[in-house]
């Protein structure tokens, strides 16, 4: 009876078909949707503000950044911040982490680990050195154990001369992707600021640019194939000098901006008196560009990330701009002052 219901249900049997069919198409697909996934990278970048936390280190100036400071810093405001702050980097890749993300104006290790413990997704671990900043904040990367295996790393100093204020170190970390193993180099870069005027302090952001410049040919030497990814608040705009010279230049290391597309867009990467401008940006070598060696990126993989939680709206005109944390002594409790940014590297 079996063999006979078989035989004449042709309709069952069609049907059994049909849908096995389908269910193998709809298992293909969804095999070839995460392959195409995992064969991209996500790098981030962000300036987060002042990431302190509420205890006084005697050899930096950060007692601002304490209960006992004008800034009235206390262990809520500190909870407060780094909720913040994860809130934003969980909300850039909900559902599959970042491979990389570097940060700027973090003071110490400790602030980090507690971040990362509010990071959603990705097995996480951080690469931090003590910079010679006065403040004390430094450069750091988190990178996700799931996407890169840590292979050195190095910080290099832009020396400014003797009298003036040391800045913070290029923090470098070279990575192999798991994907293909490939050799990715990380540069984070926090220039210095243009406190005191652009044209009076526009030499400092030329040095920090040639001691890039010289970082790169130093780990060009060690690995020739490494893939460069350069990112940072470099507290210029893309067609200042500082910025250009790493793109006109006369080495082999010669660098693109992805984030030159972004110089008059609106929204940019920051605000500076109701005018949006583009300090935070990701520069990547010719190798990436042209996918020379095993990975690739071009301007359409370059975002500025944006949403409306992290954002306040002015009274005055309207806009919508960065809801920052402190506005001089003023607490508002924001994010950051900054956008993050995020480059898509896509594996070959």
């Amino acid at each position: 009876m079996k063999n006979q219901k078989f035989k004449k249900g042709g309709l069952s049997a069609a049907f059994f078909n049909v849908h096995f069919f389908l269910l193998l198409t709809f298992f293909v697909g969804y095999v070839n949707e995460s392959l195409a996934q995992k064969s991209d990278l996500k790098f981030v970048f962000y300036n987060v503000e002042n990431l302190f936390d509420t205890i006084d280190n005697p050899l930096t100036f950060d007692e601002d950044f304490t209960p006992q400071g004008k800034l009235v810093y206390d262990s809520k405001r500190f909870t407060t911040k780094l909720e913040n702050i994860a809130s934003v980097l969980n909300s850039i890749s909900p559902n599959e982490a970042p491979a990389i993300i570097g940060l700027c104006e973090v003071e110490n290790r400790f602030v980090l680990e507690e971040l990362v413990q509010l990071l959603e997704v990705g097995t996480w671990d951080i690469l931090h050195f003590e910079s010679p900043d006065g403040r004390g904040i430094d450069n750091a990367i988190i990178y996700n154990l799931d996407k890169v295996i840590f292979a050195s790393s190095a910080v290099y100093t832009v020396d400014l001369g003797s009298g003036e204020r040391p800045t913070r170190d290029i923090l470098f970390g070279e990575f192999t992707t798991i994907g293909n193993h490939k050799p990715i180099g990380v540069f984070v870069n926090h220039w210095p600021s243009r406190y005191g005027g652009v044209e009076a302090t526009a030499w400092k952001r030329m040095k920090a640019s040639n001691a890039l410049s010289n970082a790169i040919e130093a780990e060009l030497l060690n690995t020739p194939s490494l893939n460069i990814i350069c990112m940072g608040d470099f507290n210029d705009h893309p067609d200042d000098p500082s910025l250009m010279a790493l793109i006109n230049c006369d080495t082999g290391s010669c660098l693109v901006n992805l984030f030159e597309q972004f110089i008059d867009s609106i929204p940019g990467t920051y605000v500076y008196r109701g005018e949006w401008g583009v300090l935070d940006q990701i520069l990547v070598n010719q190798a990436i560009f042209l996918g020379e060696n095993g990975v690739h990126a071009k301007q359409v993989d370059a975002a500025i990330f944006i949403s409306d939680f992290m954002l306040y709206e002015s009274a005055k005109s309207g806009e919508k701009f960065p809801s920052r944390s402190y506005s001089g002594v003023k607490y508002f409790g924001g994010y950051s002052d900054h956008l993050p940014i995020i480059l898509t590297l896509h594996l070959d």
